[in-house]
């Protein structure tokens, strides 16, 4: 990967350690299932929604920040889970810069 996208990576990579540890040490993420985020997910959508709405670009920012932990915390449990781990295959040959966007994601919207 080219050295301009180093410091996206790098990020990525701390948010991926971070729902690790939590996902170890952290009693309420390590009982948290897809079902039981649902809500929580919901509800930072509708956030999110209303942020674009008032044209906050900060609160665009923290919200898709956290929108974007919710989606690595779905990613967390699915590595978890057997079956996902099967179909990673299909969803990198099939959204092969579905990665790149993230990263690309993480870059603009978490770092700050």
């Amino acid at each position: 990967m080219q050295e301009k996208y180093k410091e996206a990576l790098d990020s990525f990579a701390k948010l991926l350690e971070i729902m690790d540890t939590l996902r170890e040490k952290c009693p309420w993420d390590r009982k948290q299932t897809n079902l039981s985020l649902k809500p929580n997910t919901i509800e930072e959508v509708y956030e999110l929604a209303q942020a674009i709405e008032d044209n906050d670009t900060e609160d665009i920012k923290k919200e898709l920040g956290d929108l974007l932990l919710h989606i690595v915390f779905y990613a967390k449990i699915g590595q978890e889970d057997e079956k996902i781990k099967r179909m990673k295959w299909q969803l990198r040959s099939g959204v092969p810069d579905f990665y790149y966007y993230i990263v690309l994601f993480t870059y603009f919207f978490v770092r700050s």
